[in-house]
C-alpha cells in the first residue's frame, strides 16, 4: 500500500507539473472572488454568538447533529474563535477543493483533457455566489470547506481502490465521507453529484468497460454512502445515548410532506425551479440554462453518431442535473441557498466540461470556451460584491453601535455589564453598497426581529464582539419594552433612551 501511495503522489506531481497554467487560473479566480474576506475582516450572522460563547454554540451544533463540526471546532480553534484564521483556512481548503475534483477527472480521463478545456471546471465551480451565501457564515465556513475537500478525497480513494484493489482505500473512503457528513448534512447531495459524474467520465473516456463493468462502480458508491450513513446514524445515536444530547426538529421542522396540501408543495416546487431556470436574483445566472441545453445538443450528435450506452449516458447526465434539487423534493420545500452547495454550481461546472470534451470542431470549442469563461468572471464579480457588501454592512452596525454607546456615555452608563439591553424594532442598513441576500446584508439590528426578544439577543451579541459586554435580556424585559414603546421615540431622539433600574430601553424604529 505504501508504494501505491507513492505512485499516487508521484501522478499528482506530475499533474501539477504539467497544469502551472491551471493553478495560475484558479488562484487569480480565488483572490478575485474571495481576496477580500482576508483583507477586510468582518463577522455575520451567528458568528458572533461563537465569539461570545464558545461552549453554547458547540452544544448548539450538537443538537442538530453536527458532530464532525463540533469535533474540528475542537480540534482545530483552540477553544476560541479566529475570523481571520477561518478565512484563510476557508480559501485554502476551497482552493484545494478545486485542484483535487481536476486531478479526479484527469485521472478518469487518462490525461486526455488539457487546458483550457479543464479550466471551466474549477472556474465556474468557485466563482459561483451562492458560496457567498455559505461562506458568510463564517463561524463554519472553515469546516464546511474542509469537509467539501473530503468528499473529494473520497472519490479519489474510490478510484484508487478500482486501480489497486486494496481495502483500506475503500475503507479510508468510508471514514472521510462519514466524517463529511456528520459535519454539514447537505454534503450528501455533493456526494451523489461526484459519483454520478465519474460514471459520466468513464463512460466518455474507458471504452474497455462493459455495463456490468458500469455496475459495479456504482454499487461500490452506493457501498460507501451506506456504510457512511450507518456510520454517521449510529454516531448520532451514540452521542445521543451517552451525553444526553437532545435533538432540535431545526431540519426535520422543514420537511412540508404530510404537513400540507400536495398541491400546495408542489406550488412551492414549481415556483423554486422557475426562478433557477429563469435566473431570478442575485445568486442563479442562464449558466445552467445554457449548459443543459448544450448538453441536449450533445446527446442528439451522440444518438446520431450511435455512441456506445448512450442510453445509459443520457440517463446519467439527467440524473446529474437533477442532483442539486434532490434535498428540495425530499423536503418538499425550498431549502436556504447556502445549502445548494456546492452541488448546484459543480453540476453547472460539469455540464460544461461534458459539452466541451464532446465537441470536436475547434472554432465552436474556443467559442464554447470563452463563454464559460465570461459567465465565470461575472459571478467572481458578482460573489465578490456580495462579500463586499457584507462588509459595508458590517462597518455601518459597527457605527450604530458606537452611536448608542455615545449616547450611553452622555447618560452616565459606565459599567456596561451591570445592564441588560432591551432593543425594540429594528435598524436596517442604508448603504447602497449593500446586496441583500438570505443572510447577506442584514444587519444584526434587524435580525430575528420576529423572535421572542426581538433584534436584542443578535444587537447585544454583536455589541459584546466589539467590547460592550452588556447582559442579554430576560424575555420579561422585553415584553416590558414593549409596554413602554408608545411612550418613546425611535432613536437617536431624546427620548428614545429609557434606563430602568438596570435594563437599558432603547427604541430603533416605530
Amino acid at each position: 500500500m505504501i508504494q501505491q501511495l507513492i505512485d499516487e503522489k508521484n501522478k499528482f506531481i506530475k499533474f501539477s507539473i504539467n497544469n502551472k497554467f491551471l493553478y495560475f487560473i484558479i488562484v487569480l479566480a480565488t483572490m478575485l472572488s474571495y481576496g477580500i474576506k482576508l483583507v477586510g475582516l468582518n463577522i455575520s450572522i451567528d458568528t458572533e454568538a461563537i465569539i461570545d460563547d464558545f461552549d453554547v454554540q458547540m452544544k448548539a451544533w450538537n443538537s442538530i447533529d453536527r458532530f464532525g463540526l463540533v469535533a474540528f471546532k475542537k480540534l482545530f480553534s483552540l477553544h476560541s474563535f479566529n475570523p481571520f484564521v477561518a478565512n484563510f483556512l476557508t480559501i485554502f481548503f476551497l482552493f484545494f477543493t478545486c485542484i483535487f475534483i481536476c486531478y479526479l477527472v484527469n485521472k478518469i480521463s487518462r490525461n486526455k483533457i488539457k487546458s483550457p478545456t479543464i479550466v471551466i471546471l474549477p472556474l465556474l465551480f468557485l466563482t459561483h455566489p451562492i458560496f457567498a451565501e455559505q461562506f458568510n457564515f463564517t463561524l463554519q465556513s472553515f469546516e464546511v470547506a474542509l469537509s467539501m475537500f473530503l468528499i473529494v478525497c473520497s472519490m479519489i480513494l474510490i478510484n484508487m481502490y478500482i486501480e489497486y484493489k486494496t481495502p483500506l482505500f475503500l475503507f479510508l473512503s468510508i471514514i472521510f465521507s462519514s466524517w463529511s457528513l456528520l459535519t454539514y448534512q447537505s454534503l450528501i447531495i455533493f456526494y451523489i453529484s461526484l459519483s454520478i459524474t465519474i460514471v459520466i467520465l468513464l463512460l466518455n473516456f474507458d471504452k474497455n468497460l462493459n455495463l456490468l463493468d458500469y455496475l459495479k462502480v456504482i454499487s461500490l458508491f452506493l457501498l460507501v454512502f451506506i456504510c457512511s450513513m450507518i456510520i454517521t446514524q449510529s454516531l448520532v445515536f451514540i452521542g445521543h445515548q451517552m451525553f444526553s444530547i437532545k435533538s432540535t426538529d431545526y431540519l426535520n421542522s422543514k420537511i412540508t410532506w404530510g404537513k400540507l396540501p400536495f398541491i400546495e408543495i408542489f406550488s412551492i416546487l414549481k415556483s423554486h425551479f422557475k426562478n433557477i431556470l429563469l435566473a431570478k436574483g442575485i445568486f442563479y445566472n442562464l449558466g445552467f440554462d445554457i449548459s443543459i441545453l448544450s448538453c441536449f445538443f450533445i446527446f442528439i450528435k451522440k444518438i446520431i453518431l450511435k455512441s456506445r450506452f448512450i442510453a445509459f449516458e443520457i440517463l446519467c447526465v439527467l440524473l446529474l442535473n437533477v442532483s442539486p434539487f434532490m434535498l428540495t423534493i425530499f423536503m418538499g420545500n425550498v431549502e436556504p441557498i447556502r445549502s445548494q452547495m456546492p452541488s448546484m454550481q459543480f453540476v453547472i461546472a460539469f455540464n460544461f466540461l461534458y459539452v466541451a470534451i464532446n465537441l470536436t470542431t475547434k472554432s465552436f470549442l474556443a467559442i464554447f470556451i470563452s463563454l464559460a469563461l465570461v459567465i465565470a468572471f461575472r459571478q467572481g464579480v458578482t460573489t465578490a460584491n456580495l462579500f463586499y457588501s457584507e462588509r459595508a454592512k458590517y462597518e455601518e452596525d459597527v457605527i450604530f453601535a458606537n452611536r448608542i454607546n455615545i449616547q450611553l456615555d452622555s447618560l452616565n452608563v459606565s459599567d456596561r455589564k451591570n445592564y441588560s439591553l432591551v432593543l425594540i424594532g429594528e435598524k436596517t442598513v442604508n448603504s447602497n453598497l449593500v446586496i441583500q441576500g438570505e443572510t447577506l446584508g442584514h444587519s444584526f439590528f434587524a435580525w430575528d426581529i420576529g423572535g421572542p426578544y426581538g433584534t436584542s439577543s443578535r444587537a447585544v451579541g454583536f455589541m459584546r464582539t466589539l467590547g460592550y459586554d452588556f447582559k442579554y435580556p430576560s424575555n420579561e424585559e422585553y415584553k416590558k419594552g414593549l409596554l413602554l414603546k408608545e411612550k418613546m421615540s425611535a432613536f437617536p431622539k431624546k427620548n428614545s433612551i429609557l434606563i430602568n433600574d438596570n435594563t437599558i430601553f432603547i427604541k430603533l424604529s416605530d
